[in-house]
């Protein structure tokens, strides 16, 4: 994992400063980083293979293959990798007829895609073939075969190479088809038919048999037992067994013919020839048992370290993927945590967002119970979703009424056309706000508008009704005396002038037009002071104005007036201050009093 400085051209400095750590020359990977990788030798054709794997590379390694081994390592590829995983080959290499199970995912670095998996599929490792068949050109041993063709391929193999008695077996002991007459060496088992070799043969040549039977499929040549004694009861009677291995034949390839063939062995000397032949053949093989025996041992010994060896790899690769398995538990875990973390985070937001929507909530509903406007809040649908305290002065409301219809609520006010005026409202969005009566002597403003969502969307309507009954008093009091004041200017009473703050005249009656002989409408919007009042008192009477609006006590002066028929006449006037509806003086009265020669 280390790499020289030139790294830098490549890598990025946020990725050096978090994979790598700086060392003398270079860079090195850091520590986590290699321990989420495992280094391991592997033999991709005898070694179990590893499983659930994303990615293969295996570039050029099948290209020094035979078409054999090459179909297992495809099929031990399929075994372990992934559904969607990819596998890399060499530009020369193909899957040859696997391309239901892979497709070229990109042609130009030759890459496959997994398509499906067969959950069927047993390990490729397991397989019954031959592990130099890819370099030797051997063949798979066929389970099935024709009975017809053994036994004409047997019986014409044994014509070519041997005329004596002999079966033919398969690796297990088990006899396939039997040659001549064999009854003096086979004889069945006592109890359930079992046609195997092993139980079959004499009992007196069943040891030297066995061992010689593994040799032959162990060294895969041919093993020959010379003067084995047939029977104890017959001395005389010897027999060589040989076991032949076949190898190279299309049909009888993987099992093993065993012939037997006589071996007499004639007398000689003083001693009889019964003693002769059988101590002859008992001490001419017994160091050649031993030797075979030592053999036999020797080779179950290195079976057994072999299959330890491989139990030991199997051990190791299956330890690899547990660590493996363990490492990626404690990612999982490590995940987990920053994702309960994360949910915490989350969590805290959502309740202080709760926090702020009950304290916002709580305000809406304390500010909704202390005003002193009936606000009902109603659907689409014209159904009540919500109603504040006051709303219930207005309406027969009970807390449970939320849902009811708005149209079955029974009120005082004379508004036949309210539902008209709602759905007015939810066809032109707008606003609508009418004075509207009671049956007694109250009246209301009425408010409908429609109800706003944050995303400006219309989700319902908000009527508010605010009671107006002493302001349509006071309206009808200000109607009334406006009446009673444009009356009494327009009588025939003493002469009246209204004037501004700033002097302006804002209006005289028909007696002030006689006296002055001038039009209302001409004198309006001209200066009281400069158009009626004499020089010689202008300031004075400016001055009795400005004291009347200040101390709003009424004052008395007078002045000379030109009349319409010419005469000059004094006249007495009395300037009272003038009032607006809000209270706020707006201007004074000017009222002419008894003076001079007439009464004005």
């Amino acid at each position: 994992g280390f790499y020289k400085e030139n790294i830098i051209l490549e890598v990025s400095p946020e990725r050096l400063s978090r994979f790598f750590k700086p060392e003398k020359g270079g860079y090195l990977v850091n520590r986590e980083i290699r321990e989420m990788i495992v280094f391991a030798p592997q033999n991709a054709v005898k070694d179990p293979p590893f499983t659930f794997l994303d990615i293969i590379s295996c570039r050029n390694l099948m290209i020094y293959l035979e078409n054999d081994l090459q179909k297992k390592l495809i099929s031990s590829f399929r075994y372990s990798i992934n559904l969607n995983g990819l596998m890399a080959l060499g530009s020369a290499e193909t899957i040859g007829d696997n391309d239901r199970v892979f497709s070229l995912a990109d042609v130009k670095n030759k890459i496959y895609k997994c398509l499906k998996k067969n959950n069927n599929d047993v390990f490729p490792f397991l397989e019954q073939a031959s592990l130099n068949s890819g370099f030797a050109g051997g063949t798979v041993l066929t389970s099935v075969r024709s009975a017809v063709t053994v036994q004409s391929s047997a019986e014409q193999l044994i014509l070519n190479h041997f005329s004596p008695a002999g079966v033919l077996t398969d690796k297990n002991g088990d006899i396939v088809h039997v040659m001549g007459r064999t009854g003096d060496y086979l004889e069945p088992a006592a109890g359930k038919t079992n046609w195997n070799i092993f139980a079959m043969i004499r009992e007196e040549m069943r040891d030297e048999f066995v061992r010689a039977f593994r040799r032959a499929i162990k060294i895969k040549k041919t093993v020959i037992l010379r003067g084995v004694n047939v029977d104890h009861y017959r001395p005389e009677s010897f027999v060589d067994i040989e076991i032949k291995p076949i190898e190279n034949h299309k049909v009888l390839n993987g099992m093993l013919l065993v012939v037997f063939k006589e071996n007499n062995i004639r007398s000689g000397g003083k001693i009889t020839g019964k003693v002769l032949k059988k101590n002859h053949g008992r001490a001419a093989l017994a160091p050649e048992r031993d030797v075979e025996n030592m053999k036999v041992y020797r080779e179950k010994m290195r079976t057994a370290e072999e299959e330890l060896r491989s139990a030991n790899e199997e051990l190791q690769s299956n330890n690899e993927e547990l660590q493996s398995t363990n490492e990626e538990l404690t990612t999982s875990k490590e995940e987990t945590q920053s994702l309960n973390e994360e949910l915490q985070t989350i969590n805290a937001e959502i309740q202080s967002k709760l926090d702020i929507f009950e304290r916002a909530n709580n305000d809406m509903k304390n500010l909704l119970n202390s005003t002193e406007i009936a606000v009902l809040f109603i659907d689409k649908e014209m159904r009540i979703t919500r109603f504040t305290p006051m709303a219930t002065k207005v309406f027969k409301l009970l807390p449970g009424d939320i849902g009811r219809p708005f149209t079955d609520l029974t009120n005082a006010m004379v508004y036949p056309e309210i539902i008209r005026d709602i759905g007015e409202v939810k066809i032109t969005n707008s606003v609508i706000e009418k004075d509207i009566p009671t049956a007694g002597e109250d009246w209301f403003r009425v408010r409908i508008m429609p109800y706003k969502t944050i995303d400006e969307f219309t989700d319902g309507f908000v009527l508010t009704f605010t009671i107006i009954t002493a302001s349509k008093h006071l309206e009808a009091a200000l109607n009334e005396n406006g009446r009673i004041f444009q009356s009494y200017m327009n009588s025939d009473g003493p002469a009246i002038i209204s004037v501004s703050k700033d002097g302006v005249i804002l209006g005289f009656n028909s007696v002030a037009e006689k006296n002055f002989g001038m039009k209302r409408e001409e004198a309006s919007g001209k200066d009281y002071f400069d158009l009626l009042v004499p020089d010689e008192v202008r300031e004075k009477v400016r001055k009795d104005i400005k004291k009347v609006i200040e101390t709003g006590l009424p004052v008395k002066f007078e002045t000379g007036i030109k009349a319409a028929d010419g005469a000059s006449l004094a006249v007495g006037w009395q300037a009272s201050r003038m009032m607006d509806e809000k209270g706020v003086v707006s201007g004074v009265i000017i009222v002419g009093l008894k003076g001079g020669q007439n009464e004005k």
